[in-house]
């Protein structure tokens, strides 16, 4: 065996070293999610957490999950941009992060409560966009949606509700996501809130 090939071995060794860690270290993710996921208390929340947990627990058994278009955000679609997230629920709310990061986006600012995302708005962060789930903490985020229509803030909603028909109708001009929303989906419509926002 050359130096060239006992080289590369050695790398591919390391990797899969590494991948093997990063399933073990998923696994454990998925376990925890199971265990927190039970009893929380909104359905819509349980609902996140887990199908969030299902779709880790698809990756690790190497099961086709595509559930959207199939097409991959642009990389530069939230190029600059500074969002706010609304979710109560860590691991959704990472997740998010993630998907909007990906996407281009230099700033995303969780927040796990209506009163903290009403202080980010009113302080010098300056969002382009937010990102609303509907119950937080057990509390309607509709009055706060409500304030942010009439200050002209662009948002979506990305939530479990179950009538999602009846927010449509409230909210006319702001898109409703089901929970968990496919990647693509999800910065399209934050695109198309954002555009809006700048051509209303």
């Amino acid at each position: 065996m050359t130096e060239h090939e006992d080289l590369l071995r050695h790398q591919l060794g390391n990797s899969e070293a590494k991948a093997d860690g990063l399933e073990r270290l998923l696994e454990k993710a998925v376990r925890h999610i199971q265990e927190i996921a039970v009893p929380l208390p909104p359905e819509g929340s349980r609902r996140a957490a887990l199908a969030f947990v299902n779709r880790i627990a698809d990756l690790l058994d190497g099961k086709d999950i595509d559930r959207s278009s199939g097409a991959a955000p642009d990389e530069d679609a939230l190029k600059g941009r500074r969002v706010i997230v609304l979710e109560d629920e860590v691991y959704p709310g990472m997740a998010l992060r993630v998907i909007l990061l990906d996407a281009g986006a230099d700033q995303v600012r969780l927040c796990n409560g209506i009163a903290a995302c009403r202080a980010v708005v009113a302080g010098d962060f300056g969002p382009d966009v937010i990102v609303l789930d509907l119950d937080v903490g057990g509390k309607d985020v509709r009055p706060l949606a409500r304030e942010l229509a009439d200050q002209g803030v662009p948002f979506v909603f990305h939530t479990g509700f179950a009538d999602q028909d009846l927010l449509s109708t409230q909210f006319p001009n702001h898109r409703v996501l089901k929970k968990p929303a496919p990647a693509d989906v999800l910065v399209e419509a934050v695109v198309e809130a954002i555009e809006s926002a700048q051509t209303g």
